[in-house]
């Protein structure tokens, strides 16, 4: 750049030329980069928060003194038993923490900023004094959790929360204490004689409680208290030197390993607490009484303590018996009367005759997370010998990223359609055994029964689905290009992202439901290997109805049975085999190996709880009103000259028709609009023309102009004096009037392997962008594997653009002899020539890809069979002058029609991408192509022209229709050249001096009136307004506008502001 050059502008305006071929990236991930520092101190955070959650989890919580029972304030959650259930609580506690630590660690500048103006947890912080790229912001955000987590009053409710479902979860409090209560309430029934079917409980009571009688009678123990309360207290020493007795061994073999040493420990701690006090009583009760008041009333204060003290140890050892029922209920079962398992006949009718313990036990979610784990290599391999699908048709499988991204999100994809509803499912299975409101058997209650697994299975459904769009923005920000890619990944296209993963969510259904009631089988002893059939089974019906819905059931190889072939050479990676596999094994395994689910027992008061409903409905309506001011036309006088002025009509905002009642009345009514029409008007407003307006089209504007048919060119003319050319022929240019530049507006943003339609107006300079935009891949729709046939693509492309150009020539000639002269020309052509060529060269591209297997191989032969016919059929038309290579035979030979957007692709062909340019007369019908609502939304669509043409266009339309033309962008792209238009002035047709001399005074004219026009500032800028801004008032002129009209400012705008001033007559001396 030259020294002179001002900084920050750039050297020139003719970009598409310098634009360079691209190597696209394998996972773009929306042009987002990650430096490997920031990676890995994110990584270490993720561990650091592992350990954290792990460590802080098992950490007594303060809430837990509130409890009622030593054991359950004391001893840790983990040696309460449930290692399965608290493993499960950990992992929901562990999965919240790692979620807020994922988004605040890629997005915490966003929620920084949102919570300091929400003022959310009550903690400013001072968002831009953060670095938020920098590898110290993971680190700091995973320290942080572990320091300052407490303090967000948010992150401790929700911690509270988890803790009490891992509490409850082992029976804290609830189970354990209503278990308590009931084995006590068996125990004063026991020693009241009101407990039937317990002879031994009973007989042991009564000889422990008649023994006490014994030692207390005759003694001053009797003076103590009130015969009703001392026979209270002698019935709860007689309780506890029972339990004392149970917790000393005569329990036999039970409970199990079930139970830890903490617990046991405990016992015994509690149970030599209960030694010491019946034996200190004892000692008491023996000793000689001293008279007197004082002695009496320590001996009743004693007496009570005692009993206080026996009714605490006796609560205690009975909770610790309650953890031991709880924990291992095999009492219950046909081995409970075996001698061994329960010595003690007594406790032994104890423990039947207590309401039996309602475990869900655990659920198999983490025996299919380990799976899941395990399949991520599985994944892998096959990815990288091309048996499973990559990320996208741009990656390649022998990409190591592209392997572990794609056997990664894999991975993610099993975990949101198994591990998450089933999760959810026995997390709602445990609460409703808590409530004791689970029905395990359907004869019990059908209706609640019903009822139940309905509601589990639609809270399963709507995790499942939220989990799969979560997972669908996480695929499409994987391989989407930028935003708008991502935006058509998830919602465009003939398989949008957020319906076709949310909808995997069917095969939860059975998986659901099945699994819970193999569950309930084995909780019961029954086998369960019918329903972990079953449930593969139905899972891989599910699976196949789901690809059937998206795919349309196409088959991979023809004349075959959709997913028949799946172990067809090529079709294992097609309908995605692996998957067909993996997910019914772990249906299986769910249902049949996985948890252990516990016996249950229901209460006999069964209590029928409410279904889940739910119901969401948003609207919402938008209006677009555009009004047109009106126009106040000048009357011309009759004795003004004429000029003819030819206006386009449809290249809006520059110039278009516009009419009172939409053109119905005939007439000279309607008249013209825009920017370079106002123009056009002001130009010859007051002086010695009269307008005389008459339409042009692109087509015959330059030859309206050489014919003199019209005298001036209204129209949005590029200045081009290189190009040989009709406009440099046809008359002169006024200065510029106007700088935009090619550019163009996506319909629907094309992905990788998809054809994009071009379509411009013929005869305007896009059709010189047209083919160095395909040869660059610039919408980057091209696989890697299709790249070396790029050139040939991009010519075949090209030929076919001239083939169609010359078809709707043809189409305007005469019908009768012309026709068939042009015929005769057109065989001997060198364009017929050119496309022998080219389908040369598109059978030897073919003949290049002969390694290509299943599906693609028999596409592959095909299309080498049409390139084949189509070689020898345009030879046989070029060298003897005949046969039928009519226009729209080749042109459909080429694969190039623009009209095949609608058409089912014969599955047959083989599939390959393509750039297709798409010629129209004039904006209007291609602004109807473009915005047409179409059925199939595959191909990528690309409108390309003149920037404030193609923008003019689409508000029009928006305008004129119900349904919004949706494009990625509504601003355009960006400017791919330089276009600097002009009003144009016919040359003279003659040397006559009145003919010259009439063209000389209208060239003047327009020159300096253009000259006034910019000068005056205020209006120029005031019509720029009017026509350009867009219909949300927000659009700018570019740097080269605003330039252009300083520099054709050349007077002082005050000159045309304010009126002028009389002449005075000069003073005479």
């Amino acid at each position: 750049m030259s020294d002179s050059w001002p900084v920050g502008l750039p050297e020139t305006l003719w970009d598409y030329g310098n634009l360079p071929v691209q190597d696209l990236p394998q996972i773009p991930m929306m042009g987002v980069h990650f430096a490997q520092q920031f990676v890995i101190a994110f990584v270490f955070g993720w561990l650091f928060i592992a350990y954290f959650a792990w460590d802080r989890f098992n950490t007594r919580q303060p809430g837990a003194q509130d409890f009622r029972y030593r054991v359950m304030k004391e001893v840790e959650v983990s040696d309460l038993g449930g290692a399965g259930a608290l493993r499960q609580a950990y992992l929901i506690y562990l999965i919240t923490l790692l979620f807020l630590y994922v988004a605040m660690a890629f997005f915490g500048k966003l929620i920084l900023q949102t919570v300091n103006a929400l003022n959310f947890v009550g903690i400013q912080v001072d968002a831009s004094s953060l670095q938020f790229d920098s590898p110290q912001w993971p680190l700091m955000l995973a320290f942080g959790f572990a320091g300052l987590g407490p303090l967000i009053p948010q992150l401790r409710a929700a911690e509270g929360w988890l803790f009490q479902r891992a509490y409850r979860t082992v029976g804290i409090p609830v189970r354990i204490r209503e278990t308590t209560r009931n084995l006590v309430s068996l125990l004063d029934a026991a020693a009241t004689d009101d407990l039937t079917a317990a002879e031994s409980l009973r007989d042991d009571l009564r000889h422990k409680l008649n023994d006490i009688r014994d030692k207390t009678d005759k003694t001053w123990v009797r003076q103590s208290l009130n015969p009703a309360k001392l026979e209270k207290g002698l019935t709860l020493l007689a309780q506890l030197e029972l339990l004392v007795a149970w917790a000393r061994g005569k329990r036999g073999a039970w409970p199990g390993s079930e139970v830890s040493d903490a617990v046991r420990d405990m016992e015994q701690i509690t149970a030599n607490q209960a030694d010491e006090l019946l034996d200190g009583f004892e000692r008491r009760v023996g000793e000689k009484v001293s008279p007197g008041e004082e002695k009496v009333a320590r001996r009743q204060k004693y007496v009570t303590e005692t009993f206080a003290r026996a009714h605490e140890l006796r609560d205690e050892l009975t909770a610790i018996l309650a953890i031991y029922v709880e924990r291992d209920p095999s009492y219950v079962g046909p081995s409970a009367n075996e001698d061994g398992l329960i010595r003690d006949a007594g406790l032994r009718e104890l423990l039947r005759r207590a309401d039996p313990p309602n475990l869900a036990g655990t659920g198999p979610e983490l025996g299919v997370l380990v799976c899941i784990l395990l399949a991520i290599p599985i994944y892998a391999v096959f990815t990288w010998r091309g048996l499973h699908p990559s990320l996208s048709p741009l990656a390649m499988a022998d990409n190591p990223p592209v392997v572990l991204a794609t056997a990664g999100l894999s991975a993610l994809l099993l975990i949101s359609i198994f591990w998450f509803p089933l999760l959810v499912t026995f997390a709602a299975r445990q609460y409703y055994y808590d409530e004791r409101k689970w029905i395990a058997l359907a004869r019990q209650d059908w209706p609640a029964y019903a009822e139940q697994r309905l509601a589990v299975v639609v809270m399963a459904i709507f995790v499942s689905v939220i989990c799969l769009s979560g997972f669908a923005a996480l695929w499409a920000f994987f391989i989407a290009r930028d935003v708008s890619h991502f935006q058509a990944l998830l919602v465009s296209g003939s398989t949008p992202f957020l319906r076709f993963f949310p909808s995997m969510a069917l095969i939860t259904i059975p998986l659901v439901w099945m699994t819970l009631i193999a569950a309930d089988a084995r909780g019961y002893s029954r086998g369960a290997i019918v329903y972990g059939i079953c449930s593969a089974l139905l899972v891989v019906a599910c699976q196949a109805l789901h690809l059937a819905f998206w795919y349309g059931a196409r088959p991979c190889a023809s004349n075959a049975i959709f997913l028949t072939d799946l172990f067809t050479e090529g079709c294992f990676q097609y309908y995605g085999g692996l998957d067909f596999f993996v997910m019914p094994i772990l249906a299986f395994l769910a249902a049949v190996v996985f948890g252990n689910p516990r016996p249950a027992f229901l209460h006999r008061r069964i209590t029928r709880g409410g279904g889940v409903r739910t119901a969401a409905i948003l609207g919402a309506a938008l209006a677009l009103v555009c009004a047109h001011s009106p126009i106040a036309l000048a009357q011309e006088t009759p004795s003004k000259e004429e000029v003819t002025i030819g206006f386009r009509a449809d290249v809006e905002p520059f110039s278009y028709k516009v009419s009172a009642d939409g053109g119905k009345r005939e007439g000279e009514q309607p008249i013209y609009r825009g920017f370079l029409a106002d123009l056009c008007y002001w130009i010859f407003d007051g002086g010695d023309y009269s307008v005389v307006e008459k339409e042009v089209t692109a087509g015959n504007r330059f030859k309206q102009l050489r014919n003199a048919e019209i005298d001036v060119l209204c129209d949005p003319v590029t200045i081009r004096f290189s190009e040989n050319d009709e406009r440099a022929r046809s008359g002169t240019f006024s200065p510029i009037v106007f700088a935009t530049g090619i550019s163009y507006l996506q319909r629907r943003n094309p992905g990788p392997g998809t054809s994009v339609y071009i379509g411009y107006v013929g005869s305007t300079t896009a059709e010189k962008v047209l083919e160095h935009l395909c040869v660059i891949d610039f919408f980057r729709v091209v696989p890697l594997a299709e790249r070396p046939e790029l050139a040939t693509m991009c010519q075949t492309a090209s030929v076919a653009r001239q083939i169609a150009q010359e078809a709707r020539r043809t189409a305007e000639l005469p019908p009768s002899g012309t026709q068939i002269e042009w015929y005769k020309e057109w065989y001997k052509s060198g364009l017929l020539k050119e496309v022998e060529q080219m389908a040369t060269e598109e059978e030897t591209s073919v003949l290049r890809l002969k390694e290509a297997s299943g599906p693609r191989k028999e596409g592959l032969e095909k299309s080498l069979q049409m390139w084949s016919e189509t070689v020898a059929q345009i030879k046989v038309c070029r060298e003897k002058g005949k046969g039928d290579c009519t226009l729209d035979w080749i042109v459909k030979r080429l694969g190039n029609n623009c009209d095949d957007l609608e058409t089912k692709r014969d599955a047959s062909q083989l599939s390959r991408t393509v750039y297709r340019f798409c010629s129209f007369k004039d904006h209007t019908t291609l602004i109807d192509w473009f915005c047409k609502p179409r059925k199939t939304e595959g191909a990528g669509m690309v409108y390309l022209g003149d920037r404030e043409i193609i923008l003019g266009k689409l508000q029009t339309w928006n305008a004129q229709h119900r349904a919004r033309c949706v494009v990625e962008n509504e601003n355009g792209g960006g400017d791919l050249t330089y276009e600097p238009y002009a009003i144009m002035v016919r040359k003279p047709t003659s040397n006559t001096p009145q003919e010259m001399e009439h063209v000389q005074n209208i060239a003047e004219l327009v020159q300096r009136r253009v000259y006034e026009f910019f000068s005056f500032n205020s209006l120029a800028r005031a019509k720029f307004d009017t026509y350009f801004r867009g219909p949300r008032k927000d659009r700018r002129m570019s740097t080269a506008l605003a330039y252009l009209f300083l520099l054709n400012s050349v007077e002082d705008e005050r000159l045309f502001a304010f009126p002028i001033e009389k002449a005075t007559a000069p003073l005479k001396h």
